[in-house]
């Protein structure tokens, strides 16, 4: 009869081991997305909650190799039993063929190389546990064994490397190949202080993002993405701009990685650049059909690491060919008695901050981080290493290529640096950059095309939400709209705007107007700005006031309003610039002149909606059947006194933050807030699962002020609260179920 009920124990906790594998892997595919939106990110999440509460089988997801890349994750579900690991093996060996050596992690969860276990085996099922391990295996097998310890050790990667690595890999892509473009008219010399300049100002704003992303909560638990922290910290409004400024992103690069891989490779094979481009967006299509490109982290790393030796490679390759004279030469407007030629400067503001642009794999990323190192500080140092090592590459790769081609053909050089580079250094250019550019622009159009296609959808889905709210509000007699859409329908109209990108770009390649570094510098001068610069020192600004945590490193003088206040007219000045003087095209002008519009408004509302207020957190985390109670004060950590209540005769005092003893027994949490600056408090009362979702705990809410009580469920304002406070005093009141 026991072992029967072990063998029932072992196929609940084999069900609960292959569904938090399923999720596991489905956050890895997720992280790896360009552009992650509130659709595929929080449904991803809440399916995984649905799936868990109906018991749904998510094993058909999972491979035993993914079982054995995510052990050490789900080692927490086995339970101290021998008899339950030797039948979880049992079901196992069942379901999978594996040898021993290539599951190590598997082995150590289970403990299948401990005496007990096999004991236990041998007990139940009369046959050594090592029996059950394949002798040998296919070639087939035995390469996707190798590839899962090489991922396995991608994506544990200690925390600073882990940052370090990922921000790297998505910065150092398609705008490297614009670089000496964009450089060529002003010399390298002058080239590199710019690249050097805007360099350390990018330091600067990554460092502002991640410790933002440090202080945000909802960034270290369930999926985290940079749109959800723009609304956390701006609001609506600031959510609103971004989604539309992001749009813009994916659709303009989106046309300049078509120009780019069809010029590069159309050279190479001499088969027309138009064909090229159909190619791209067929293949687009096919894995829009499929609404992933399934890569993981481990192999975003990979395609990254692989980029980072190509260009390193086409430099060495490069250098026997440089010609001293095209080092040395400086041509900046009004030096040695010039005249001011705006059209020198068309193309390096933008191209430059497109080629320092890793912030959304900064915050995309984070939670992974923030896990391994809930200090921040990897985070932070990771990030701002990357941004060093880019200025770095970015440095060497312009000396090579602008000491190799001579000015008169780089300025004049439609398509990518590469070309050009070929005809004097010889074919090996063009196979090494054909490769470069297949895996970062080539598999980038197809994480873009996801972006824009997933964007639309969410909008469709937004519309028909609002469509059936109208419809269940009116008289049940009448008509209900038709207005629906179906898979099909969905699919078509969120096609509707790669289509576009398509066609605009076989015109432009058929009329010969195509310019690859153009489009980078456009998307760099009206897009950039507010991603990588202005959107993250206002976010440091509101995140000190209202974060609800305190990460291990900050640069207070980044803080400081001269420097924040600088970096933002340094931004903003150049985009006018560039729409007032700069620019002659008038599309480009009115782009340039719209983004300095957006940016000078939107900061005014911000204001006026008091984003920035100062905010005092109270949480409540639950950890395994632990709690702990946490206060900050504008970005400051708080110590009140809180009452911790468990009956009528039993309370303890607790000063400051700490943990709650006997939380099982607790009844409710009394916290005083008094003489406090804050003109806002948010209550947030969760509990966080083993997968790292923040799930709200069952209670309410009680605000009592001089003035007012305010009472609050839990569970229907999703475990936070966050209310006005018209008074410096508060008693926050949390009675648990």
């Amino acid at each position: 009869m026991g072992g029967h009920l072990d063998a029932r124990r072992a196929t609940t906790v084999l069900f609960a081991i292959e569904n938090r594998t399923a999720y596991l892997k489905q956050q890895s595919y997720l992280l790896t997305n360009w552009v992650i939106t509130a659709q595929n990110a929080e449904v991803a999440e809440h399916e995984f909650l649905q799936s868990l509460a109906k018991g749904r089988d998510l094993s058909g997801q999972v491979s035993i190799q993914d079982m054995e890349r995510y052990a050490l994750e789900w080692a927490d579900l086995v339970p101290e039993n021998a008899n339950i690991s030797a039948a979880i093996f049992h079901v196992l060996a069942k379901k999978y063929s594996f040898s021993y050596h290539f599951v190590p992690n598997l082995r150590k969860a289970l403990q299948l190389d401990e005496v007990p276990v096999k004991r236990a085996y041998q007990n139940l099922y009369q046959v050594p546990l090592e029996s059950l391990y394949q002798p040998s295996l296919g070639i087939g097998e035995r390469l996707r064994w190798r590839w899962t310890r090489i991922a396995a050790w991608l994506e544990n990667l200690p925390p600073f490397w882990a940052a370090f690595s990922f921000t790297l890999t998505e910065i150092i892509g398609a705008s490297i190949l614009a670089l000496p473009i964009a450089l060529a008219e002003i010399g390298p010399i002058a080239g590199i202080v710019q690249l050097i300049l805007l360099g350390i100002v990018n330091i600067l704003t990554i460092a502002a993002l991640v410790e933002a992303i440090s202080r945000n909560g909802n960034m270290r638990y369930g999926f985290s993405y940079f749109g959800r922290m723009v609304s956390d910290f701006l609001g609506n409004t600031g959510s609103i701009i971004f989604t539309l400024v992001l749009i813009t992103l994916n659709i303009f690069t989106l046309m300049a990685f078509y120009i780019g891989v069809a010029t590069t490779l159309g050279d190479a094979t001499k088969i027309p650049d138009g064909i090229w481009v159909v190619f791209l967006f067929l293949v687009g299509i096919f894995f829009l059909r499929r609404k992933s490109l399934d890569a993981t982290i481990a192999f975003a790393l990979v395609v990254g690491l692989i980029n980072i030796g190509l260009i390193i490679t086409l430099s060495l390759v490069t250098l026997p060919s440089i010609t001293p004279a095209n080092l040395l030469r400086v041509n900046l407007p009004l030096l040695n008695g010039q005249a001011f030629n705006p059209g020198i400067l068309e193309l390096v503001f933008g191209v430059i901050l497109m080629a320092y642009f890793g912030h959304t794999s900064a915050a995309n990323t984070a939670k992974v981080v923030l896990q391994r190192d809930p200090t921040g500080r990897s985070l932070f140092w990771g990030n701002v290493a990357a941004i060093g090592f880019a200025i770095l590459l970015s440095t060497i790769w312009v000396l090579v290529v602008n000491g190799v081609i001579p000015v008169e053909i780089l300025a004049n050089t439609t398509g990518t640096a590469l070309t050009p580079l070929a005809a004097i250094v010889g074919p090996i250019v063009l196979i090494l950059g054909s490769i470069y550019v297949v895996l970062s622009m080539g598999m980038g159009s197809i994480h873009i095309s996801l972006g824009i296609y997933n964007q639309v959808q969410e909008r469709l889905d937004q519309i028909s939400q609002i469509l059936r709210q109208r419809g269940s509000s009116r008289d049940p007699a009448e008509k209900p709209s038709g207005w629906q859409y179906t898979e099909n329908g969905k699919f078509i109209i969120a096609l509707i705007p790669i289509f576009l990108v398509f066609i605009v770009v076989e015109w432009v390649l058929w009329n010969g107007q195509e310019s690859f570094a153009g489009l980078i510098s456009f998307i760099g001068v009206v897009a950039i700005p507010l991603l990588a610069g202005i959107f993250p020192m206002l976010m440091l600004v509101a995140s000190r006031r209202k974060g609800e945590y305190v990460p291990g490193v900050v640069w207070k003088l980044l803080g400081n309003p001269i420097i924040v206040l600088a970096i933002y007219f340094l931004f903003l000045s150049s985009i006018l610039l560039y729409g007032l003087v700069i620019w002659e095209n008038p599309i480009q002008r009115a782009g340039a002149l719209l983004a300095a519009f957006v940016t000078v408004v939107s900061s005014m509302l911000f204001i006026w909606q008091g984003i920035y207020k100062p905010r005092y957190v109270v949480e409540l985390r639950v950890v395994s059947n632990r709690a702990r109670l946490a206060f900050t004060e504008s970005g400051y950590n708080a110590a009140p006194s809180s009452r911790l209540r468990y009956g009528q005769q039993d309370e303890i005092t607790l000063h400051g933050e700490g943990e709650i003893p006997r939380f099982l027994d607790l009844q409710r949490v009394e916290v005083n807030l008094a003489h406090i600056n804050s003109r806002e408090v948010k209550i947030w009362v969760h509990q966080i699962t083993p997968e790292g979702i923040s799930l709200p705990l069952p209670g309410k809410i009680t605000l009592k002020t001089d003035l007012v009580s305010q009472e609050y469920d839990l569970e229907q304002m999703g475990g936070e609260v966050i209310a006005p406070l018209a008074s410096d005093s508060c008693l926050v009141i949390i009675a648990l179920n």
